[in-house]
């Protein structure tokens, strides 16, 4: 979902340009919109289509046919050049009728998400998956927007006059083979996703197990599941564990209740390290606010942008990893929680009792 975001983001950020620059029709302003009710008019009048679509064949299939449609037509405006309006037309139509498939396809998948993790822990908890869901498009669309802008700049392009040939390629490859790429590979990765109808139907009927106090078992592991209230670590406990991933906890059972103190802190440090670097290379190259910074020094400030953003989540888990140092939760509950993940990790040495 978060690497199909980029297919919409680059697009959005360079439609213009390939409009005013590649296509360069006569008035660019009026293609432009042209361009614009085509693409979302097609999204809009082909959605009952992929409702019935995924009615038909399931909502993955239907899914990966939009990359399908979207991937070819998007790629194939990399051939167009000036003057082809009645062709980016028909690509725009094409992508564009894949649009309205990512407006609801994604989400009712989503969904089948959330279902599975209440068939797990017994909660409803679509506040917290649509909160990361909606942030970190958010991030994607970042770099998405100001790094193909940064390109262009390094390569020499100049608003509102005819570009040079470098700039006209590169136009034409982040616009219509950069979303391709990542279509490709959001292609690949949904592919795998693994709750097809059955699946889905199997969860809810195992929900439906877990109202009643009976046994359920996972469709996709084929794991028994008992009710939540009978589990044998109870649900705050899985939730504050779920601070910490399975190695940092396998790490904390092998090492000594000291290890997840240290995981965060130096996890937190290199992020700082990186984020304090890249600033600084960002910065020197922002000494003049009328001069164009350069692919590096935009590059450099989305890096520390994100190297803050992960350091400030990892000082958010310091207080998590303290409790767990201090013994909050019993190393025994600990290794219930993990299952068959608490296997030491390779090259850790169990930590001697007593020791820290």
């Amino acid at each position: 979902y978060v690497v199909a975001s980029v297919t919409g983001a680059i697009p959005g950020t360079l439609m213009p340009f390939f409009n005013a620059y590649v296509i360069r029709p006569a008035n660019p302003a009026l293609w432009l919109s042209i361009f614009l009710t085509v693409y979302f008019g097609a999204g809009l009048l082909c959605l009952p289509l992929w409702v019935a679509a995924a009615r038909r064949f399931g909502k993955r299939p239907a899914w990966l046919a939009s990359f399908v449609m979207g991937t070819t037509g998007g790629g194939a405006m990399f051939f167009l050049g000036e003057g082809d309006t009645l062709p980016l037309l028909f690509l725009i139509g094409w992508a564009g009728s894949s649009f309205g498939a990512g407006l609801f396809l994604a989400p009712a998948m989503q969904a089948d998400v959330i279902d599975y993790d209440e068939l797990h822990t017994g909660r409803r908890r679509e506040a917290q998956y649509t909160a990361f869901w909606t942030m970190w498009p958010k991030f994607v669309a970042i770099p998405s927007a100001a790094v193909p802008i940064a390109i262009l700049a390094s390569l020499g392009y100049v608003p509102n006059v005819v570009q040079t040939p470098a700039v006209v390629l590169a136009i034409k490859s982040i616009f219509a083979l950069a979303p391709a790429t990542f279509a490709i590979l959001a292609f690949a990765i949904a592919w795998r996703f693994p709750i097809d109808e059955p699946a889905h139907r199997a969860i809810l009927a195992g929900i439906g197990r877990h109202a009643h106090g009976e046994d359920a078992v996972d469709p996709l592991t084929h794991e028994v599941l008992p009710p939540p209230a009978a589990r044998a670590v109870d649900e705050p406990t899985a939730w504050f564990l779920d601070y910490f991933s399975a190695r940092e906890l396998r790490r904390f059972l092998g090492m000594g209740p000291g290890t997840p103190v240290r995981d965060v802190r130096r996890a937190a440090l290199l992020c700082g390290i990186v984020a304090v670097g890249a600033g600084a290379l960002g910065a020197r190259s922002v000494t003049n606010l009328a001069a164009d910074p350069g692919a590096v020094g935009v590059l450099a400030i989305v890096l520390a942008g994100f190297a803050l953003a992960v350091g400030c989540f990892h000082l958010l888990r310091l207080g998590a990893a303290h409790r767990l140092a201090a013994g909050a939760v019993p190393a025994e509950v600990i290794r219930r929680h993990l299952g068959p993940a608490a296997a030491p990790v390779p090259g850790v040495v169990p930590a001697v009792p007593g020791r820290a």
